[in-house]
C-alpha cells in the first residue's frame, strides 16, 4: 500500500499529521539517508497571491538558510490564480517537521497565515529508484 503524509498547518497554527493508505510502499526515514520532497501548497485570498508571495520573502530565506534544506522552488499555480507551492528537499519528514515547529515557534508563519484561504498543507514525498 502506498502512504503519503499529509501535514496540515491551520489558520490558528496547529499543526496534524495522517497517513493516507493509496497503494504498496511505505515512506521510510528511520535511516534519514534518503532525501525526501516536500511540496507544501499554500491559497491565498482571493487576488493576493503577489502581496502572499512578498511577504513570504523572509520564510523562503529562512528555509535556504537551514543547512538541512538542500532546495526550495516556488511556483505560482496556472489554473489556481491565487495557489502557490513550494517544493522543498530534505534528508528526511523529521527534519522538515521540526524546522516547520521551529519556525511556527518563532512567530514566522503568523503575517503568511492572515493571507491565506485555507490551511497550509504539506505533502511527503520519496524517490521511487527509477
Amino acid at each position: 500500500m502506498h502512504r503519503r503524509e499529509l501535514f496540515v498547518i491551520t489558520g490558528a497554527g496547529v499543526i496534524t499529521s495522517s497517513v493516507i493508505g493509496i497503494g504498496p510502499f511505505s515512506i521510510e526515514t528511520e535511516a534519514n539517508t534518503m532525501t525526501i520532497t516536500a511540496c507544501v501548497r499554500l491559497t491565498a485570498k482571493p487576488g493576493r497571491r503577489e502581496e502572499l508571495l512578498e511577504i513570504m520573502t523572509g520564510a523562503i530565506a529562512a528555509t535556504r538558510s537551514d543547512p538541512l534544506c538542500s532546495s526550495v522552488e516556488i511556483f505560482k499555480g496556472i489554473e489556481g490564480a491565487d495557489d502557490v507551492l513550494l517544493v522543498e528537499q530534505w534528508p528526511g519528514v523529521e527534519d522538515h517537521h521540526r524546522f516547520i515547529s521551529a519556525f511556527m515557534e518563532a512567530g514566522g508563519l503568523t503575517d503568511i497565515l492572515d493571507l491565506l484561504a485555507t490551511d497550509i498543507e504539506t505533502l511527503h514525498y520519496s524517490p521511487t529508484g527509477l
